[in-house]
Formats: C-alpha cells, sequence, structure tokens
C-alpha cells in the first residue's frame, strides 16, 4: 500500500484516490498478518490496514484516499460446497 499504490500509482493521478483489493482464496483459518504494530486476522485485515492507511496518510498528501478491500474466496468455496 504505502510504495506501490500511495507511493507510485497515485503519485501523478489527478483525482489522488485508488482501490488496495487484497483476494484470499487460502485454507488456513488461523492465518494473521502483522500490520503495523497489530496483528490482524482475515475477518479484520480491512480494518488493520485501514488503521495503517490513516497513520501514514499524511505522508502522501495528493491521495485523497485509498479504499481496501478484502475478498475472502474461501467463503465462496464454502458456500458452493453447501
Amino acid at each position: 500500500m504505502r510504495n506501490q499504490l500511495a507511493g507510485d500509482y497515485l503519485r501523478d493521478a489527478p483525482d489522488g484516490g485508488g482501490i488496495f483489493l487484497l483476494v484470499w482464496q487460502g485454507n488456513k483459518s488461523n492465518r494473521r498478518w502483522k500490520i503495523g504494530n497489530r496483528l490482524a486476522d482475515l475477518e479484520h485485515l480491512s480494518e488493520a490496514l485501514r488503521s495503517y492507511w490513516q497513520g501514514i496518510s499524511a505522508q502522501f498528501p495528493k491521495v485523497s484516499d485509498i479504499e481496501i478491500v478484502v475478498i475472502d474466496l474461501s467463503k465462496r468455496a464454502y458456500f458452493s460446497a453447501i
């Protein structure tokens, strides 16, 4: 998010908005990611990334906002099997 989206792609964008899309297709339900100083599971990953963005957004004055979307494909597999 910091380097690629905010620091590169949105650097010269006229409106300064972007989408950070993450797609999970794994099968480990207990997976956790370290976002800043916080561990987040998949259910809370979007919230943790939003909080992280709010903490660093002042460093990117040309970026108006970033929308964070997390898609869990393992839920689709579960419902498809029913």
